[in-house]
C-alpha cells in the first residue's frame, strides 16, 4: 500500500486517542518493516512493510515524522510525500508535520501563504506545480532553531 495510506491511517488513529482521556494505553504497529514468510502484498514478498522505519534502517516514513513533531519536544519540520517524485496533477496538496511556530512553504521560489493547520499537520492546498521540476522549500524556526526540508518534484506530461 502506499505511504499516503500509512499517514492517514496514523494522524486518524491518533485524532481518535487524543479526543478520548479514558484510553490509557495505545502501541504503534511496529517501529520497523519486518520479514514475514507468508506475506504476499505490496512490492516485496516476504515483507510487512507497516513499520515507521524501512526493514534496511535506512529511510524513515512520514508516519515517522508525524509522531515526532507530535511526541518530541525537539524541533521537527518534515515535507511528506517527499519521495513520490513523479506528479501527474498540475495543482497539489503539500503536507508538512511540524512543531515549529512558524512555518513558511516556497514552490519554485514562491511563498505558498498561510496553509490549513490542525496541532502538527500543516496543509497548502491547491498549490500549482509547473511542467517539469520544481523545487519545494519549507522553513521554520522553533525557540532559537532554524529548520529546513526540501524536495524536487516533477510534474509529467498528461500525454505519457
Amino acid at each position: 500500500y502506499p505511504e499516503t495510506f500509512q499517514t492517514k491511517t496514523h494522524e486518524y488513529q491518533w485524532s481518535v486517542i487524543a479526543e478520548h482521556p479514558y484510553i490509557i494505553a495505545s502501541y504503534l504497529w511496529n517501529m520497523f518493516d519486518f520479514a514475514s514468510a507468508s506475506r504476499n502484498e505490496g512490492d516485496i514478498l516476504g515483507l510487512n512493510d507497516k513499520g515507521l522505519v524501512t526493514y534496511d534502517r535506512k529511510v524513515k516514513k512520514d508516519a515517522f515524522y508525524f509522531y515526532q513533531s507530535a511526541w518530541s519536544e525537539s524541533p521537527v519540520l518534515h515535507i511528506t510525500s517527499k519521495r513520490d517524485i513523479a506528479r501527474r496533477e498540475p495543482a497539489t496538496d503539500i503536507k508538512i508535520y511540524s512543531n515549529c511556530d512558524h512555518i513558511h512553504l516556497k514552490v519554485n521560489g514562491q511563498d505558498c501563504g498561510h496553509p490549513d493547520r490542525e496541532d502538527n499537520i500543516l496543509i497548502w492546498k491547491n498549490v500549482s506545480l509547473k511542467k517539469g521540476e520544481n523545487r519545494i522549500e519549507a522553513s521554520g524556526k522553533k525557540g532559537t532553531v532554524e529548520l529546513t526540508d526540501q524536495c524536487k518534484w516533477v510534474l509529467l506530461d498528461k500525454k505519457k
